[in-house]
């Protein structure tokens, strides 16, 4: 059998009524044994060392953390059929999966792409949601425990031993508990941080980038070379492709508020390409583990921590210059995660064709950072007798009207120096999306953007309170926008000087003194009347900038 070695001559024969069959892998924690049960079935026994057991604080924890991996679901990992944290030697018995592990692919056959690739972070992402959700850190998540068999992803081998002598995970000897290119750089950190579930996240954006290369993100020559790179180097993202590269990079920020929880992820991944082409065996356990928790995410707040002014800005900085290298190769820039409907295959959008990038002013502080997958600053309503609707549908803010406008009604704070970044998605022929900015109740400026281009637009109502044909001048777009295609737009405004961008670059610049403050909303925005058929615009992944301290944030 395939991956399975002979058993050593030191080995036992039995454990605890199981018969050893033969050796699976061997671990800081301990030996993982092919074994049959006393009824015939094949199974997982992994024996834990006898030295991590000198303390019966071990024991009480191993036993907590054995019922909790009982209620993750066995369709993403291999189901914990029983342990005996009493016996000499400790044991614990788990589902057998029949496949190869990640390594031996990648080993044997290359690095993975496509839809194999795509099918792999969905998976490892949906096992690492069901995971946390039952209160449970791996701690080390690398391709040797990810098993792949026939259609489907299984991650085994998670947080049944873990060592407690630090929080960072290193014991005495300064030996490490876990895979150090796949090791959080919380948990090198001497203890300085707290370590939570999102190492695994930042485990993960290491297996995918092994998974899609062939080579970690921080490899060195030995153990302490890649370890001083994941504490001070940017990952080496060399041969990772398309909008999956920027989800990987999220996924190995530094800075653990920076990365997105597993179900986080989870919904980046179901918005990134098509998924037609992922086996149901990944699908279906993906979508169970997306709408579980869907309305009920027990991690992290989805809106990203304000930081200090002067930390604001560098890294705001940092983030203009990756927009800029994104861009230039082709890949969808800064926030923007194509959609679900869109086809991994196909090439990316076309930058637009000026070559200025856009820059948020030095002293302009992130207020809000909203992936609008769940209600927070932008309501979710319906009027029937308008026929139009504001609904969060699947990670994306969706806009409807039958008719030519409707605004959906976002944060309350007015600005009038601002810059605001949102992903629009046009869902339906011949729809106008809609940002409105400086918008009082009755007048304000929009960026329109339809599918033959972009246009500025004054929005007012006539003298007897019924608004007006708005007045729109053309922008600088020679492409034409595609239906389901995720694209970004930034408006800037200081003072009486807008600056409007697409993926990152300038495509105009405008100056009016008409409207001074106003809010900020999302809608459908036709031209002109017209056939009475539903309109719908899609938003996701807003992101507000306005000068000054963070005081000014932007609430519901």
């Amino acid at each position: 059998m395939a991956g399975v070695q002979a058993l050593r001559p030191s080995d036992q024969l039995q454990i605890g009524g199981y018969q050893l069959l033969g050796r699976l892998g061997e671990g800081g924690m301990g030996t993982v044994y092919l074994a049959q049960s006393p009824e015939g079935t094949q199974v997982a026994l992994k024996v834990i060392r006898d030295h991590l057991l000198d303390r019966e604080e071990f024991r009480q924890r191993f036993r907590g953390e054995v019922a909790r991996a009982k209620t993750v679901p066995p369709f993403c990992t291999a189901e914990v059929i029983e342990a005996d944290p009493d016996h000499d030697p400790p044991y614990l018995v788990a589902e057998y999966v029949d496949g190869p592990t990640l390594a031996d692919i990648v080993k044997e056959s290359g690095p993975l792409s496509g839809a194999a690739l795509q099918s792999l972070g969905i998976g490892v992402a949906t096992a690492l949601t069901a995971i946390h959700a039952a209160g449970i850190i791996h701690r080390d998540l690398k391709p040797g425990n990810v098993l792949l068999p026939r259609g489907g992803v299984k991650v085994i081998d998670f947080g049944l031993a873990r060592d407690s002598d630090t929080p960072t995970g290193i014991t005495q000897g300064d030996q490490v508990m876990g895979t150090v290119p796949y090791i959080a750089p919380e948990r090198l950190s001497g203890g300085l941080k707290a370590v939570n579930a999102k190492a695994d996240v930042f485990a993960w954006g290491a297996v995918m980038c092994y998974a899609a290369t062939g080579h970690t993100p921080f490899a060195g020559d030995t153990p302490a070379t890649t370890a001083i790179r994941i504490l001070t180097e940017a990952p080496n993202l060399t041969g990772v492709n398309g909008p999956l590269r920027d989800v990987v990079a999220l996924a190995l920020a530094k800075d653990p508020a920076e990365r997105p929880t597993a179900r986080e992820l989870l919904d980046l991944l179901m918005s990134v390409g098509s998924t037609r082409k992922v086996p149901q065996d990944v699908m279906i356990p993906a979508q169970a583990a997306y709408e579980a928790t869907a309305d009920d995410e027990p991690t992290v707040s989805t809106r990203l921590p304000v930081r200090k002014p002067r930390r604001r800005v560098r890294t705001l900085w940092i983030v203009l210059a990756t927009v800029i290298a994104l861009v230039a190769a082709g890949i969808f820039a800064y926030g923007v995660w194509p959609d679900r409907n869109s086809h991994a295959g196909d090439p990316p959008a076309s930058p637009s064709p000026q070559t200025t990038p856009l820059s948020v002013p030095e002293g302009f502080q992130l207020v809000l950072a909203d992936p609008m997958t769940k209600s927070d600053n932008w309501i979710q309503r319906t009027e029937a007798q308008l026929s139009a609707k504001c609904v969060y549908n699947h990670g994306v803010y969706v806009v409807s009207v039958t008719g030519t406008v409707y605004r959906c009604t976002g944060p309350s704070q007015k600005y009038r120096d601002f810059a605001l970044s949102v992903t629009v998605q046009l869902t339906d022929p011949g729809t106008c999306a809609g940002i409105w900015f400086r918008y009082t109740g009755d007048s304000g400026y929009a960026l329109q953007i339809c599918e033959d281009g972009a246009y500025f637009v004054r929005h007012e109502k006539d003298g007897d309170g019924n608004w007006s044909n708005p007045t729109r001048l053309e922008m600088p777009f020679p492409e034409r926008l595609q239906i389901g295609s995720s694209e970004r737009f930034t408006i800037l405004a200081v003072g009486n000087h807008f600056t409007f961008a697409h993926n990152g670059y300038i495509m105009d610049e405008r100056d009016e003194t008409t409207y001074v403050e106003g809010r900020l909303n999302l809608g459908v925005l036709q031209r002109e009347p017209g056939p009475s058929i539903e309109h719908s615009a899609g938003f996701s992944d807003v992101e507000i900038w306005a000068p000054g301290e963070p005081s000014a944030r932007a609430t519901s």
